[in-house]
């Protein structure tokens, strides 16, 4: 080998271990955001095993029956959507505190 590629290498080397330090702080603060990403995932894989499905339509608003938070309902020609899970029996979602929020009227759907 000779002088020129010994001085190349020793070079190469050179800034592999300025940028070693730099890389292995980046590499550590990028597996902590993966992890915590990983996390979130985790957290929402449970929420979809567990039937927690966001918004989802379910029709005209019957008190028999159990709705979870984000589901959309119609009564006396108006949307709502649930703010938070409502129980099979509980008040019908034009009244106050009943746990819907009320979204529009029928008459104000374009057509």
């Amino acid at each position: 080998m000779d002088a020129q590629a010994l001085q190349h290498i020793q070079r190469q080397l050179s800034v592999l271990m300025q940028v070693g330090p730099a890389a292995a702080a980046a590499i550590e603060s990028l597996a902590g955001r993966l992890g915590a990403i990983e996390r979130q995932v985790t957290g929402m894989q449970k929420k979809l095993d567990d039937g927690q499905r966001g918004i989802a339509f379910r029709g005209a608003w019957q008190e028999a029956v159990d709705y979870s938070d984000g589901s959309i309902v119609t009564f006396n020609q108006r949307a709502y959507v649930a703010i938070r899970g409502v129980r099979a029996g509980g008040a019908a979602p034009n009244r106050q505190g009943s746990g819907w929020l009320h979204m529009f009227d029928q008459s104000e759907v374009p057509r």
